[in-house]
């Protein structure tokens, strides 16, 4: 038979991780972090340092798409604004894999993209291990704890790797029918 896979990201103001996961082995197969120079410049250098990582990161995705045919699904966690500076870049950066869709329909028209809000994949992820009380230093320490548990070798990822890795396998469990639909 023919592997399916997931291609999940994590997106942020200047990093990301990616992970593509083969839902019919049930494992991961791939995982990446990219990241960009936005920390380190002010006022309209960072907003050029932005879109040179906007364009990496198209780059990158539009790449692994293009070259990976049996990538069936995206999942991109839906953009989760703290300080009002990350706003431009994060909507900036979410609407990127829609962009590749439309640019290359023909090639990539079975595709299936979805956001997906992160306390969703948290939730269906990290099962028992989700936090009572919701606190995002606590949800990252749940998320490092499982994917220690899943496989102490991926202990290495950075931590968007691991968020990726985690929306990864929320969408492998509602696909299974382990869980309803992922959706935002």
């Amino acid at each position: 038979g023919v592997n399916v896979y997931i291609l999940a990201i994590d997106g942020a103001t200047n990093k990301s991780g990616i992970t593509l996961f083969n839902t019919t082995m049930r494992k991961p197969e791939y995982s990446m972090s990219l990241e960009g120079n936005v920390d380190k410049y002010k006022g309209n250098k960072c907003v050029r340092e932005f879109v040179r990582y906007k364009i990496e990161f198209k780059e990158v995705i539009k790449n692994l798409l293009l070259r990976n045919s049996n990538i069936k699904y995206v999942v991109y966690e839906e953009p989760v604004v703290n300080q009002p500076l990350a706003v431009p870049p994060l909507y900036g950066l979410a609407p990127t894999v829609e962009e590749i869709i439309v640019e290359n329909e023909e090639k990539l028209c079975n595709l299936k993209f979805e956001f997906v809000s992160n306390k969703t994949w948290k939730k269906i992820f990290l099962g028992e291990l989700m936090p009572k009380r919701s606190n995002s230093e606590d949800e990252k320490e749940a998320v490092k704890k499982k994917v220690h548990e899943l496989d102490s070798r991926l202990d290495i990822l950075t931590a968007d790797q691991k968020d990726s890795l985690g929306i990864a396998y929320a969408k492998d469990k509602e696909l299974h029918g382990e869980c309803k639909e992922i959706k935002v």
